[in-house]
């Protein structure tokens, strides 16, 4: 049996990246003897999806003169299981590729919400926690910051973003998970993810009514804030691009310098 957990490939930057979608059906080959009774996914399938487009992306940027096979597997979440009848968003990068072997990082999503992912790399987790202590300093205790916990956009999207900033709650959300009435803004960091970042999670946050949306970009050294969501069209309506040497304004009106908010080079 020919095993592909990918339908297609929506595309690819030789060396770089590969894009590519799996819808999961009841049909699946590999359903016709296992969970006949409840039809369940194992997600550990997802680790395969993510190494098949990483392979196939490692093979296109070597002109089809190298085979690619997974050698090491470091750090992968993945969901316990998945239920036919969804539609899988897989996104792959290159950090390493050279004649002798390569290394590739890759998301699985599902509705804009990460539901499988390899390791975050050393630059994207020294972010996260900069930006987390500057924002303590600035903000303190006026707010709850929650660096990558669980957001309720709705029923069926629950991200757990790098940061969100939320309205202060005696009982830290021990009852239930801040949703967009009680955040501020969400910061994401982006390292390989800044085209994912700015078309699937704006669009998800946006259409949720998140108020502010930060992407800090690492590659352009540069953060992009998302203003006056429309969830209509899942849209923000305001955006701007602000320099390393610029300063922005977090809720309650302090400003930082963007510079803080980034890894030293």
């Amino acid at each position: 049996m020919r095993f592909l957990f990918y339908d297609r490939v929506t595309a690819i930057e030789k060396g770089k990246r590969i894009v590519g979608v799996k819808s999961l059906s009841s049909s699946e080959a590999f359903l016709e003897k296992h969970f006949t009774r409840v039809a369940l996914i194992p997600g550990v399938l997802l680790i395969e999806a993510m190494a098949q487009l990483l392979g196939w992306l490692v093979c296109y940027s070597h002109d089809f003169r190298r085979v690619a096979i997974m050698t090491l597997l470091d750090g992968v979440r993945v969901p316990a299981a998945l239920r036919p009848g969804v539609r899988l968003d897989i996104d792959g990068t290159l950090v390493t590729n050279t004649e002798r072997d390569s290394l590739g990082v890759a998301t699985v999503s599902l509705d804009g919400e990460v539901i499988a992912m390899t390791p975050q790399g050393s630059r994207h987790a020294a972010a996260v926690a900069r930006i987390n202590r500057v924002l303590l300093t600035a903000l303190g205790d006026q707010v709850s910051l929650r660096p990558q916990l669980p957001l309720i956009l709705d029923e069926r999207s629950e991200p757990e973003p790098d940061i969100a900033v939320c309205r202060r709650d005696a009982r830290d959300y021990a009852s239930e998970h801040p949703g967009p009435a009680d955040t501020l803004l969400v910061i994401e960091v982006a390292d390989t993810s800044l085209d994912y970042d700015r078309r699937r999670k704006a669009r998800a946050y946006a259409t949720a009514g998140i108020p502010a949306f930060w992407i800090v970009n690492l590659p352009d050294r540069c953060l992009e804030w998302f203003a006056d969501p429309d969830p209509a069209s899942g849209r923000f309506l305001r955006e701007e691009r602000v320099a390393e040497s610029g300063t922005v304004t977090l809720p309650g009106g302090a400003t930082i310098p963007v510079t803080d908010l980034l890894p030293p080079v």
